[in-house]
């Protein structure tokens, strides 16, 4: 029972580095997304989760308003990387 319990450790940190079947493999990439974790990403400027194998996704905010210019976004991560939008107000008579 001594040597079980000076052998369980060793196994358990080659087993926690290794892939798991609850990772998400990133779309287009050879990345792989730990479960539990997050990533902000740049291009594509998302926000990628993995949770039990399901990778969720989270894009930037859409404007479909014709009073709203879309303007270019500043660099960086999700969600710094996603565009401003500037809105004019329309008058009413």
């Amino acid at each position: 029972m001594f040597i079980i319990a000076l052998i369980s450790p060793m196994l358990w940190a080659g087993i926690s580095s290794e892939y798991s079947e609850y990772d998400c493999p990133l779309p287009n990439s050879t990345d792989v997304l730990k479960n539990g974790t997050v990533k902000n990403n740049e291009k594509p400027c998302v926000e990628y989760t993995c949770q039990w194998g399901n990778l969720w996704t989270q894009g930037c905010r859409v404007m479909n308003d014709e009073l709203c210019k879309q303007m270019s976004g500043p660099v960086g991560p999700y969600p710094d990387c996603c565009p401003v939008y500037m809105c004019s107000h329309k008058h009413g008579k």
